[in-house]
């Protein structure tokens, strides 16, 4: 036996309809006369309103199906409040008759006052006729939208997950009258921003409170450094105090202990760690650092070159997430590594030691050593002690680069070409003669990354082009130096900030032309990439201690100058190509700035001429 079983489906959005009917209102007085221009209400989810006609009726359409509350008001008559059931497809109407008098209402309170955890609070209404009630306000609730005569109402007042206090009233209507409760919510005093990883660098330390305040007491905990007077302010309507606090330092964190209160005596007292970083994470044995090439990641190197005696130091080629700075792949390395580069030809990591004549090729996909390259002796090569010892080591777009090689029982050294278009061939340069075969120093890419710009030790700077895989000129520094100068590039490789002893020039590639110099004697960081800032470089000073400055070498000032903790060395300091984070390595940590901590320029919101950190100018020009 077959049963057949048929159902009758309606659509989503019929079933979510909301159905409406037609209700005529008829309005009489106790004498069964109709009274015109009484003014209805419907109540449903949108509230209707009409006034009778001469015949005291009026006729709604689009009236929801279902109960609806109708309230009928006339002068010199006793409001109604009357439940109707409203039918679909059916005649729906309704006789109200009013009586004579005069309607009053009285409410037991006229205020409600709530904390931030909101309460269900109580509200008499005494009264001898229909009356409603609405708030305006989301956050207070009511439990019913109507009455008659006297009833007790019981209104929620929601938790204030906001940072103010917040007002708002409970109406009450009868007749031509409305009569109002205030509610008010008070929120609890608390500490809601503070100077940190995540705002912009000044010589001041905010402290932000939801409400105002009156400052107590602010004192700095730690024994490492017991600045002078701190002063303190009030700002911004008394809700952000400021003082001064000359022991701020980059990768530094610092104790602060507060005492406030509020104008309702509420006191609140905190110690905060004010921190001069955004993130940290420990990185034990750092050797040297290298952004991806997705923005998004950072390659690490850490060495152990004494395996045999300290085992808890590994060599490893480590990946972060810059996001959640988190480590996401790790590698342990054959050897303790020395220098590492990406090449933009296969996309692979060339890993050097100093310790084997090895260079490890990457891929970072797989997370594995895809090849191990094996150096050996050249035609004129030093026989007994062969320069075949990985160091510097740097590629073009094309994968035609620069490996500096040297031996580990000897000093000096040479530079080979390395070809990755030639199963990563290492071979001696053609045509050099024997005083070039010399190490190339402080590699930097340029040209978009088509050509390696270097100094040939004992010689001058020169330029090696990827594209037709031979040296170029030679050029002259604009800058001396005693020893080795210091390249460092923008990311399009149109500028070149050439450091040496105690002078730096920003030039313009190829023509080498002087932007301008500065006489700091600086470490750079990042170049700027904001417009109109292409010749501002980010760098740590060694003038007058240790800090950052951007350096704007247009007009030859210094737009922010600002204390660091950083023990700065080459390699330890990295940015991504968004100038979102700048990264740091400093003893045995590794540290992510948010770019916002470097947005400042010169925008400080000083107490006094004397609230700069101590040996810091007001102004400063490079000269």
């Amino acid at each position: 036996m077959m049963t057949l079983l048929i159902i009758n489906s309606c659509k989503k959005s019929e079933l979510d309809k909301d159905f409406t009917s037609n209700l005529e209102i008829l309005v009489v007085d106790k004498n069964d006369k109709p009274i015109s221009d009484s003014e209805i209400e419907i109540l449903t989810k949108l509230r209707l309103s009409k006034k009778t006609n001469s015949n005291g009726v009026a006729l709604f359409d689009q009236v929801t199906v279902g109960e609806v509350t109708v309230v009928v008001k006339k002068i010199h008559f006793l409001d109604q409040a009357i439940k109707k059931i409203v039918k679909k497809d059916q005649e729906n109407t309704l006789k109200v008759t009013l009586n004579d008098g005069e309607a009053y209402l009285e409410l037991d309170r006229e205020e409600i006052v709530a904390g931030e955890k909101g309460l269900r609070s109580q509200i008499r209404v005494t009264s001898n006729a229909a009356w409603t009630v609405e708030s305006k306000a989301d956050w207070i609730k009511l439990d019913v939208t109507s009455g008659n005569g006297n009833i007790d109402l019981y209104p929620e007042i929601l938790l204030n997950n906001s940072d103010s206090a917040r007002e708002s009233t409970i109406d009450f209507k009868i007749s031509d009258s409305t009569f109002r409760i205030k509610v008010i919510q008070k929120i609890d005093l608390r500490l809601i921003a503070y100077t940190g990883g995540t705002t912009p660098l000044s010589d001041s330390i905010f402290l932000t409170f939801n409400k105002p305040v009156k400052i107590n007491r602010i004192s700095n905990v730690s024994n490492l450094c017991i600045p002078a007077d701190m002063g303190h302010k009030l700002y911004n309507k008394d809700r952000t105090v400021k003082f001064r606090f000359g022991c701020a330092r980059l990768v530094n964190v610092f104790p602060i202990h507060f005492s406030v209160t509020d104008y309702d005596g509420q006191t609140l007292s905190e110690t905060v760690q004010i921190e001069y970083f955004s993130r940290k994470m420990p990185m034990f044995s750092f050797r040297m650092m290298l952004m991806d090439p997705d923005g998004k990641h950072l390659w690490v190197i850490t060495r152990n070159p004494n395996e045999e005696y300290d085992r808890t130091r590994e060599n490893k080629l480590i990946k972060i997430n810059l996001e959640s700075f988190e480590v996401v792949q790790d590698l342990m390395l054959p050897a303790a590594p020395i220098e590492m580069a990406y090449n933009p030809y296969n996309k692979y990591i060339y890993v050097t030691t100093e310790l084997r004549p090895e260079i490890y090729v990457v891929d970072t996909k797989k997370n594995k050593i895809e090849k191990t390259i094996h150096l050996k002796a050249l035609k004129g090569d030093n026989d007994l002690y062969p320069y075949i010892y990985p160091h510097e080591i740097l590629f073009t777009n094309s994968g035609f680069g620069v490996v500096n090689v040297g031996n580990i029982q000897t000093s000096g050294g040479v530079w080979k070409a390395i070809d990755a278009t030639l199963n990563d061939t290492i071979y001696h340069y053609p045509g050099i003669e024997d005083q070039l075969h010399k190490t190339i120093k402080s590699m930097a890419l340029v040209n978009g990354g088509k050509e390696i710009v270097g100094y040939l030790d004992g010689e001058s700077p020169l330029f090696i082009s990827g594209v037709t895989k031979k040296y170029g000129n030679f050029f002259e520094s604009p800058v001396p130096f005693p020893f080795n100068p210091f390249f460092f590039s923008n990311p399009k490789g149109t500028k070149i900030l050439i450091t040496g002893y105690w002078e730096q020039a920003l030039v313009n590639v190829p023509k080498i032309d002087v932007v301008n110099r500065s006489y700091d004697g600086v470490v750079p960081w990042a170049f700027s990439n904001l417009e109109g800032e292409e010749n501002h470089v980010f760098a740590i000073t060694g003038v007058r201690y240790n800090n950052l400055a951007l350096l704007n070498y247009s007009k030859a000032k210094t737009e922010l100058f600002f204390p660091s903790g950083i023990n700065y060395n080459v390699g330890c300091l990295a940015v991504s190509k968004d100038n979102k984070y700048y990264i740091a390595a400093h003893n045995e940590m590794l540290y992510r700035f948010d770019n916002v901590m470097f947005s400042s320029r010169y925008n400080y919101d000083v107490l006094s001429p004397t609230a700069r950190i101590e040996m810091q100018a007001k102004s400063k020009s490079f000269r």
